[in-house]
């Protein structure tokens, strides 16, 4: 199980403050920056225009984060105050930021008439190291709390969650690990990683190698189901708890906290989303630099590659979100999930056949 890491605010007076998660965005700018502009001049790009466009993207970007993260989360606050929509610090979406960067980044290229597929395989060269410094900020300071996690390890059923603040419990499903819905995903996540096998060989979908990852992924399901509960158990973190103290054991055996037989207990496991969000950026961004550095790949893989493959992970670990909007039963980063995933297959449809070692030092794609 990971530790609880609670890294206090500096405060300095009453209108100025420091906090990591600030600190880490700063880097994670910079550090992004800096790579861009190094990758623009291995590839023979315009390093200066890169950086332009890095600049709005960043001004562009955070505004756009705020604003769909008031529009999408906060549409009862943006009625009451319209200004509040240009109140950035008054909170920001990651997806919001990342999909409106991506739209200030397109204009500002065809504004300039620079090739789009180059700069944008460019940048997210930069962008995805910079997007994990952001969650790794997330983490730290645990603004992206998940579900509780349940008392039996083994089977996810139905667990009530029992918020310390407000004093409300809410009845959230997780897919049971002895259900065939748990072996419908299993079904899905062997397709999704025979797809992004396929797009890293750039072999066929249909390729004998293919089949195997699908066909691996399902034997692993199999020998890893005991145990499955067991790994899960082991991303969480054993958050702190306060409980209702007037609660009686009856009440709480209500609302289905079945694990809350102790009110003494002060903590217990729960999903901490940035931390989990971190770590698959971890491992993207290595893949990321892999893909990038080979100069055989065709001009803009890499960035359809990690948004196909961040778009599904994402999409399942809102399931455990709380204390979120939802629309549809679905949360919006479920919704911009989807739309991020289909500009991932829409890049690899209209990625230019050229690659990166046979394009010319200045060649338009």
């Amino acid at each position: 199980m990971l530790p609880y890491l609670h890294v206090p605010v500096y405060k300095f007076g009453n209108f100025f403050s420091v906090q990591v998660f600030g600190i880490l965005i700063a880097l994670g700018v910079v550090w992004g920056a800096r790579l861009a502009r190094q990758r623009a001049e291995a590839v023979g790009l315009d390093a200066n225009l890169t950086i332009d466009t890095i600049f709005w993207a960043v001004v562009g970007g955070f505004f756009l984060s705020h604003v769909f993260s008031d529009l999408l989360y906060f549409p009862e606050k943006v009625l009451e105050n319209p200004l509040r929509l240009f109140a950035p610090w008054m909170g920001i979406s990651s997806f919001g930021g990342f999909l409106g960067g991506l739209l200030v980044i397109v204009l500002y290229l065809r504004w300039r008439g620079a090739p789009l597929f180059p700069y944008l395989d460019v940048m997210s060269y930069g962008f995805l190291p910079a997007f994990f410094l952001g969650r790794l900020g997330c983490a730290i300071a645990h603004d992206h709390p998940g579900v509780w996690f349940p008392g039996r390890p083994q089977h996810l059923g139905d667990v009530g969650i029992f918020y310390p603040t407000d004093q409300t419990a809410v009845l959230v499903e997780i897919l049971p690990l002895d259900s065939w819905r748990f072996w419908l995903v299993v079904l899905f996540v062997g397709a999704w990683l025979a797809f992004l096998w396929s797009r890293w060989e750039e072999q066929p979908f249909w390729s004998v190698s293919s089949l195997f990852v699908a066909v691996g992924t399902g034997m692993m399901a199999f020998v890893a189901h005991p145990f499955l509960g067991w790994l899960l158990k082991g991303l969480t973190l054993h958050w702190p708890v306060r409980f209702w103290e007037d609660a009686t054991h009856a009440q709480l055996q209500q609302i289905h906290v079945f694990w809350a037989e102790h009110p003494q207990f002060r903590t217990h496991p729960r999903y901490d989303l940035g931390v989990l969000e971190a770590l698959l950026l971890g491992i993207l961004v290595w893949f990321n630099f892999r893909m990038s550095r080979e100069p055989h790949r065709r001009i803009g893989a890499s960035l359809g590659f990690w948004m196909v493959a961040y778009a599904p992970v994402r999409f399942a670990m809102d399931i455990l979100r709380v204390d979120e909007a939802r629309y549809a039963g679905y949360t919006p980063g479920q919704f911009l999930a989807i739309v991020t995933g289909a500009l991932g297959l829409w890049i690899f449809w209209r990625m230019p056949l050229q690659r990166w070692d046979a394009r010319d030092v200045g060649e338009a794609v």
